[in-house]
């Protein structure tokens, strides 16, 4: 069997299976039995792998920022203008969170948002928000040095405001069941900031 085909882990199986359940049943309904039978496994071998489903959940948060700290340090390698570094920066949040729609229900859960402050789960989904939040700061930083942005816009209060917008859709998004196309809104929303933030 070559590299290609090695066989998915009981670990990844564990990982899928959770995102599935969550994106349709939500993270109140979930629970080691059920993620043991969707990923076909025991739930004694749940166990072997992780403590529980709180860090099932953090894993699949973590691998989100990891992958996200990807996608950002491809956008940022690239000879483009801070606008298009914008609008790709867009792109990759909206394509990955329609891939990976049981995300949206880990972020915006009550579990999430009443945990105290020293809750890991809210630790790796603040780190989320965190990293998205300073690499967008970054951009605008350097649009407005290179003269695409404002120079008077506070790169803060901007960041916040793009990054708000994206999990203002993604929390409408989750609310309407994923219904309707997420990743067609990305010229869109690119177009309203680099607009609002041209230099004047």
């Amino acid at each position: 069997m070559s590299a290609l085909e090695q066989p998915i882990t009981k670990r990844e199986k564990i990982l899928q299976a959770t995102l599935e359940l969550v994106q349709e049943q939500g993270l109140n309904e979930l629970t080691t039995a059920k993620i043991a039978r969707r990923s076909a496994t025991a739930e004694t071998i749940i166990y072997r792998h992780f403590s529980g489903k709180q860090e099932i959940l953090i894993e699949l948060l973590q691998r989100v920022g990891n992958d996200f700290q990807k996608t950002a340090e491809a956008i940022f390698a690239e000879d483009i203008s801070p606008t298009e570094k914008l609008s790709k920066m867009s792109a990759g949040h909206l394509s990955f969170i329609k891939k990976t729609k049981g995300i949206s229900r880990i972020l915006f859960s009550e579990q999430i948002h009443l945990a105290p402050p020293a809750d890991p789960l809210k630790i790796a989904a603040r780190a989320i928000a965190a990293d998205y939040r300073n690499c967008v700061k970054q951009i605008i930083c350097d649009g407005k040095a290179t003269g695409d942005f404002d120079t008077e816009l506070d790169a803060e209060t901007a960041s916040r405001s793009f990054m708000g917008l994206h999990y203002l859709l993604m929390h409408e998004w989750s609310l309407d069941s994923f219904t309707w196309d997420l990743q067609e809104l990305n010229t869109s929303i690119a177009d309203y900031f680099i607009k609002a933030w041209k230099a004047k």
